[in-house]
């Protein structure tokens, strides 16, 4: 008996062709603020852009955001059960928590949006971007100019990441 993957059809983006499977998409019933109409992302890794990745709107292929898990960059962020109940978890280990990143025109104005964290349910595969009501510095948090640079980061495996091929 072999088993077989459902595949939906292939996505045509910015970041070229992706083959996506059902269950790597992650539904975001309230879309992200701002883009309330997209639904439905995936997140995609590739090995040249490490240690960030994309989230990437399925049913609006040229949305896709510039993330990073936090603590693969060494950004201070926690996480209180409050918000982790936005996504039915009770435990941050069951999260794929990320920040989306503004790309600065340098490493030095590139920053992590760490005001308004991306967290997904990995067993339910649902995700929401939590609004905080912090300090507003956090929305524009520097990355190390060193972190932003270095292409040699091993891309950790992302839970529920699409990885692409390298770029030729």
């Amino acid at each position: 008996m072999s088993i077989q993957t459902a595949y939906i059809e292939p996505i045509a983006t910015r970041l070229g062709e992706i083959w996506v499977a059902p269950e790597d998409i992650i539904q975001f019933p309230e879309g992200i603020p701002a883009f309330t109409e997209a639904k439905r992302f995936v997140v995609v890794t590739q090995p040249e852009i490490a240690p960030f990745g994309w989230l990437l709107a399925v049913d609006e292929p040229d949305l896709a955001f510039v993330v990073v898990r936090p603590a693969d960059v060494l950004l201070p962020l926690g996480l209180n059960a409050e918000e982790l109940a936005q996504v039915e978890l009770t435990n941050v280990e069951e999260a794929l928590v990320l920040a989306i990143i503004v790309v600065g025109h340098s490493p030095e104005e590139t920053t992590a949006n760490l005001l308004a964290p991306v967290i997904i349910n990995l067993w339910l595969q649902i995700g929401k971007q939590i609004i905080r009501n912090d300090n507003i510095e956090l929305a524009w948090w520097p990355l190390e100019p060193r972190i932003v640079n270095d292409r040699k980061r091993r891309l950790h495996l992302w839970p529920r990441a699409v990885a692409m091929p390298p770029s030729p």
